[in-house]
């Protein structure tokens, strides 16, 4: 079985990662029909990215550069935002592809990404995870505050 999978016109080289089949972020674009300035899924991901965990979504080295990569489960949580008309055959496709290729043999392996960025990544994630704990906390307060003032009010 090849690592190389078909969605349409589009052909999309998978890549292993953490032992598991990875698709890029410009590959899920042009799937899903975007145009390929590379913001369209970028976009979706960072508004969303609360909901993916760092096994969904992750930046490697690819050459020079670092791309996003997304698993299984990242690649149709995209195409669950994604309101294009292939949206949801793309969602079924991957679920059915990626467990498919799973099953065959592994795509070539990615470089870890260095340490510097795993280390930035994981401070972003911290930061974010504070950030909702607080917010979270707030919410509660005020529901509290809003309970003590029905009562004695």
């Amino acid at each position: 079985m090849s690592n190389i999978v078909q969605f349409h016109e589009h052909k999309i080289e998978l890549l292993r990662h953490n032992g598991q089949d990875y698709m890029t972020l410009p590959q899920i674009e042009g799937a899903l029909g975007f145009s390929n300035s590379g913001k369209a899924v970028s976009n979706i991901f960072n508004a969303h990215k609360e909901e993916f965990d760092e096994e969904m979504s992750c930046l490697v080295k690819q050459g020079r550069t670092r791309v996003r990569i997304f698993n299984r489960e990242g690649a149709w949580l995209i195409g669950m935002f994604a309101r294009t008309p292939k949206a949801a055959e793309f969602r079924r496709w991957v679920l059915k592809v990626l467990k498919t290729a799973a099953d065959g043999p592994a795509a070539p392996a990615l470089p870890v990404a260095d340490a510097e960025l795993k280390d930035w990544c994981a401070s972003v994630l911290a930061l974010s995870i504070e950030n909702r704990v607080k917010k979270a906390v707030e919410a509660e307060r005020k529901r509290i505050l809003e309970q003590i003032k029905a009562i004695a009010g």
